[in-house]
């Protein structure tokens, strides 16, 4: 089983297995970026992200953009590996527990 703990050095709730952390950055055309655990060690990885793994809203003819990161802001996750063996972050939310939103203004990104 992934030890949150031993790959970015930060401590994790053992009930849920969130990691607090940073957009380090995020491409919002390329849908892919990095998170940083808070309390990581100097040598931990950043963790990649993919668009697929952000926790939002679908969206909807209203609001038909994908979810996207914005750098410098505090979100909660879950690591697992991939098949090339990198670990990827999931179910990816804002800190406080709250989805990321579709609509929000991709030109203050």
């Amino acid at each position: 089983s992934f030890s949150s703990t031993t790959v970015v050095g930060s401590t994790v709730d053992d009930d849920e297995d969130f990691i607090i952390g940073t957009v380090v950055r995020f491409d919002n055309q390329r849908c892919f970026g990095h998170i940083r655990a808070e309390n990581a060690s100097g040598d931990a990885p950043d963790i990649f992200v993919h668009r697929s793994g952000i926790a939002s809203d679908l969206p909807t003819e209203k609001f038909p953009h994908h979810p996207f990161l914005r750098r410098h802001e505090r979100v909660k996750f879950k690591v697992k590996t991939s098949e090339d063996n990198r670990y990827v972050a999931y179910d990816v939310m804002f800190a406080n527990g709250k989805a990321i939103p579709p609509h929000r203004n991709y030109f203050l990104a």
